[in-house]
């Protein structure tokens, strides 16, 4: 995750982000996980949220 674009860093942990909310269950280490790699990429956890919801085709 430490390379790559932050555009391409934003959209990988977009992916991760709704593909740990797919089961409707939000674990404890997926929670740690997400805001572990999002503090070492640099990427905002607001933007996140914010590309995620404004994404119909997922």
């Amino acid at each position: 995750m430490n390379s790559g674009t932050d555009e391409e860093k934003l959209n990988a942990f977009v992916h991760l982000y709704k593909l740990s909310e797919t089961d409707g269950l939000v674990h404890v280490k997926e929670v740690r996980l997400l805001l572990y790699t999002i503090k070492n990429a640099g990427i905002e956890f607001n933007d996140i949220i914010a590309r995620a919801k404004a994404l119909t085709d997922y």
